[in-house]
């Protein structure tokens, strides 16, 4: 049967028809609108920028790689160029992702060329990157400008010297004029503890070795103390009187005889301290509290009996577990020591490899840390970053001190004299049983606002591993009433992303 069209069903269906009509019109022209805006963006976008090679500036000065930034538009080098390169007259290779009717370079405020624009078209006309540089693209069709922020970043310091800044040198804290021994340690919970001695002994207690805020408070012996023997493990404190008894302390006050005769403490490793004993003459490894089995088996004869650098600890893809490492110290034959030797938790073993060249120096009580070093690709100015060992100071047979920084790229198996970068200044006198902890700081980057004001925004923050440097000897044999703070530059540098 045949149903008859009402006259209001016809309406609606047309309204319907013209709504859809116009629907996919408005979609295809929103569409089209996203394609012809995606052709435009494309038409301004940079697509490369290199700096056009000039050996009279630096070799290799076309391999340097720049970040093009089309979020922020920014064009620039992370990995800055060395110390005092010159930039006020760089020639540069621009090339975009499609044709542009118009490429522009503004400069302002440079050294050579104060207010400068002009239009690039070849690679011929230098520009001045000690001002402001800033590239304006224009698309084809002319709908679309977008201005480029250009800069090549030069370091304004030597960024792989490790430097130590005399504005945060820092006296011991609680310690009087004329300190007569001293000793740092650090606790499992992040707490540091220093005792030393003007007359009378204190300890200083904080959770942070930058600041000024300690716990100073006078403590008392049973006896005299050998003050550089002071470690911690874990849960307790321990330290050997001069009568060669081992005493601990677990709460923070009084002290207890352990019922052992040690002549050195080698540094602790999870509750349990590590030292030297005798018996019968003969040298010994011992440990306190001793683990079930435990029988203390002879030292080697070029395993430190004393003065060796305090224990740091390192891991790596081939150690199962944890290691203790010490540095230097002297053997039983009255010889200062130069070799690296490891703790696993079970037994000692040599790390560094004295049959090969250069070797550590022999020294007593050097000062080690684990830290990181940096070298640059000449070709890509790319920076590798390497995870390295430092030896620092230390007494030589003679009993002159030694002022150089021997390091290790290999976890202490082959050292080598550092570079002049990383070598003592001079304004620290040399030492040695010094003590080194290296701890990450929160850094904060405000940066400067549309005006030029400081702002008061966080533009960046990052850790930076500083290096803090205690006490220790002079040459005649003054403990060094100083803190010092210290840092691979580069480490300090705002990051760029």
């Amino acid at each position: 049967m045949k149903v008859k069209k009402s006259p209001i069903y016809v309406i609606v269906m047309v309204l319907a028809l013209l709504c859809v009509v116009s629907c996919n019109k408005k979609d295809k022209e929103e569409d089209s609108q996203v394609i012809y805006e995606s052709i435009s963006t494309s038409t301004v976008m940079v697509d490369e920028f290199n700096l056009v090679a000039n050996s009279d500036v630096m070799e290799h000065l076309d391999s340097v790689f720049f970040t093009i930034d089309l979020k922020n538009f920014t064009i620039y080098n992370a990995d800055s160029l060395p110390v005092g390169t010159d930039v006020s007259a760089l020639r540069v290779n621009v090339t975009f992702d499609s044709a542009v009717s118009d490429a522009e370079f503004t400069i302002t405020g440079g050294k050579s060329k104060k207010d400068t624009t002009f239009t690039y078209t070849n690679t011929e006309t230098a520009i001045d990157f000690t001002g402001d540089v800033r590239l304006k693209v224009t698309s084809l069709d002319k709908t679309l400008t977008k201005t480029y922020t250009v800069k090549v970043n030069v370091h304004k310091m030597k960024p792989d010297s490790l430097y130590w800044n005399p504005a945060f040198r820092r006296d011991l804290p609680g310690a009087g004029n004329v300190v007569t021994a001293q000793k740092m340690v650090q606790t499992s919970d992040g707490f540091f503890h220093l005792v030393a001695t003007d007359g009378k002994y204190m300890m200083a207690v904080s959770d942070n070795i930058g600041s000024n805020s300690w716990d100073v408070r006078e403590i008392s012996f049973p006896m005299e103390p050998v003050v550089e023997t002071f470690t911690a493990t874990d849960d307790a404190l321990y330290v050997i009187m001069n009568n060669g008894d081992l005493y601990e302390n677990t709460d923070g006050a009084t002290w207890h005889e352990c019922g052992v005769k040690w002549g050195w403490i080698l540094g602790a490793y999870d509750n349990r301290v590590l030292g030297v004993t005798q018996t019968d003459g003969v040298y010994m490894h011992d440990e306190y509290p001793r683990r079930a089995g435990f029988e203390p088996k002879a030292i080697a004869a070029d395993f430190p009996i004393a003065y060796s650098s305090p224990m740091i600890y390192t891991s790596n893809d081939w150690q199962i577990s944890r290691l203790g490492m010490i540095a230097g110290g002297l053997l039983s034959n009255d010889k200062p020591c130069g070799c690296i030797w490891g703790y696993d938790g079970n037994v000692w073993g040599r790390i560094s490899d004295t049959r090969l060249t250069p070797v550590l120096p022999a020294v007593n009580a050097p000062t080690l840390f684990a830290y990181k070093s940096f070298d640059t690709n000449t070709l890509t100015f790319r920076i590798s970053e390497h995870p390295t060992l430092f030896v620092m100071g230390g007494a030589k047979a003679d009993g002159s001190l030694s002022g150089a920084t021997y390091v290790s790229l290999d976890h202490g198996i082959l050292w080598a004299e550092g570079s002049d970068l990383v070598q003592q200044p001079a304004y620290i006198p040399f030492f040695s049983g010094a003590q080194a902890f290296v701890v990450n700081e929160r850094l904060r980057y405000f940066g400067v606002d549309e005006h030029g004001a400081s702002s008061e925004i966080v533009r960046a923050e990052w850790d930076c591993p500083y290096i803090y440097l205690v006490g220790g000897r002079d040459a005649d044999g003054r403990v060094n009433n100083s803190i010092w703070r210290g840092a691979i530059n580069r480490l300090t540098f705002v990051p760029l992303f």
